[in-house]
């Protein structure tokens, strides 16, 4: 892995950092404002909405969005003209289908979780076509590189939303009619920024050939099924919440995921970095420099949402009061667990990613497979017996097993990362965790204590900890020799 090559690495993950944190800021802010302002009940509606929306944007996006990605950034020239029209062909033609299928028939699905969401089912057909352009182009942002035009439309449309839903409240007109309005300018509005952005002529040419069709959808495939199994994994909860229970357990169940869902985005976009650039890698046999970028990606990741785990169970209390309120208490425990899942469902999503770039793209659906059965079938047994806890339990046991599956498929294909350094940071926290609530004391005081205790001993024993804080020695007095010349 050469000096140039980690530059652009860096200077590519910190531009689609930068934008994806501010959207995640705004986000969250959106979120402290909707549970503050409406009703838990309108909340959850909402929530299943959303969730209905993301299900058919996905139905309706066939896999093309890593296929864009991995077929963009590993040609160039005349090559590159003769993808994107069969992409958008398909995509078109897929969407027409999915849009059909769920106009007329729409009514049947959504009546089961609640019967006011009957009355959205033209807008929620309109936002899905609207959502599955938007992410598409959002990937060829990615598949070009280009890093820091991806983190300023995902940065705007964040930043409008939070003022949007303001703006209606302050109006005393925020209800559910008024989020969908919102919901569909802030997906037409990056779509706009986006066209701006894309360099649509020296991409499009309509000398395509049909064998570039015939590789987009032997790629796109095992993709698709395998984008179809990730809604699974992590939102079909929402829908077994709806069926068993109430928007309110629904709200509940959606609150204790914001935290993971925002730190989902902001490491989406190492993922748009590490991808792209892990497939060129790989497509020029450097073998070697790929496995290096694996293992650090793995012991980096590992490291930081750790000590992320810890705060979240030492701190749950304090967290959901600040950003949802006392309403939301109920929410304590999950909180604190997703947090925990979100650790393990990202190290697997790390692999999965990993095996795609080595060019094995049929080995998360197959895992994906096990797993959605495992998440799906959990929740229909859990979520009777334990509420929306029950959503939460099962996710941690999929995600378990997910991961083990990922580490044994890396494994068998040549490419196996080093496992304890991987394991060693999330040890040593969890370690910690049940001395705290061994001890059984409460107090701001005692959980500072045992953030510092995690802190000195993970120095000590985590190389990468000492790496990390040295990194940003570093940088931070860059900027300030830059400030000063």
């Amino acid at each position: 892995m050469d000096n140039q090559f980690k530059k652009n690495f860096l200077k590519g993950s910190a531009a689609a950092s930068i934008g994806t944190v501010g959207g995640m800021v705004f986000q969250f802010l959106s979120i402290v404002l909707l549970t503050r302002f409406i009703t838990k009940d309108d909340f959850g509606i909402y929530v299943l909405i959303l969730a209905v929306i993301n299900l058919f944007e996905i139905f309706g996006g066939f896999g093309l969005e890593v296929t864009l990605v991995q077929f963009i950034s590993g040609v160039k020239g005349e090559r590159r003209k003769k993808i994107l029209v069969p992409v958008l062909i398909v995509r078109i033609a897929v969407l027409m289908v999915i849009g059909i299928i769920f106009y007329f028939g729409g009514n049947f699905i959504v009546k089961y979780f609640d019967q006011k969401i009957i009355k959205y089912v033209l807008p929620i057909t309109f936002l899905f076509i609207l959502s599955s352009f938007r992410s598409l182009f959002y990937s060829l942002l990615q598949g070009l590189n280009y890093f820091k035009k991806f983190s300023y439309v995902n940065f705007f449309s964040s930043l409008l939303r939070p003022c949007l839903i303001y703006l209606y409240f302050i109006l005393n007109k925020l209800n559910l009619d008024s989020l969908i309005v919102i919901e569909i300018f802030l997906t037409a509005v990056p779509i706009l920024h986006q066209i701006f952005y894309i360099p649509f002529r020296s991409l499009i040419s309509w000398n395509f050939e049909t064998k570039t069709f015939k590789d987009i959808i032997k790629f796109s495939y095992p993709l698709y099924l395998n984008d179809i199994l990730s809604f699974m994994l992590g939102r079909a909860n929402i829908f077994v919440i709806g069926l068993y229970l109430n928007p309110v357990s629904v709200a509940h169940y959606d609150v204790a995921t914001k935290a993971p869902m925002a730190l989902k985005k902001v490491y989406k976009s190492f993922f748009i970095v590490y991808f792209p650039n892990l497939t060129k890698l790989f497509s020029i046999k450097d073998n070697s420099s790929a496995m290096q970028l694996i293992n650090r990606a793995l012991v980096v990741t590992s490291t930081l949402i750790t000590f992320l785990v810890l705060i979240s169970f030492l701190f749950s209390r304090e967290l959901v009061i600040l950003l949802f309120s006392e309403r939301y208490l109920a929410a304590m425990l999950a909180f604190a667990l997703l947090m925990l899942n979100f650790l393990i469902r990202t190290i697997s999503d790390l692999m999965g990613y990993s095996i795609v770039s080595y060019g094995r793209s049929t080995v998360p659906v197959k895992i994906n497979i096990l797993s959605s059965i495992l998440s799906v079938g959990g929740a229909f047994v859990l979520i009777p017996l334990y509420g929306f806890m029950g959503a939460v339990y099962s996710s941690i046991i999929m995600n378990v097993v997910s991961l083990t599956l990922f580490y044994i498929a890396l494994a068998n294909s040549g490419i196996k990362p080093d496992f304890f350094p991987i394991a060693k940071p999330f040890l040593i926290t969890m370690a910690i965790i049940i001395i705290y609530f061994l001890v059984g004391a409460e107090t701001l005081t005692v959980k500072i204590l045992f953030v510092v205790v995690d802190l000195i001993v993970s120095w000590f024993l985590v190389k990468d900890y000492r790496r990390l804080f040295y990194f940003i020695r570093k940088s931070v007095l860059k900027i300030k020799l830059s400030k000063s010349n």
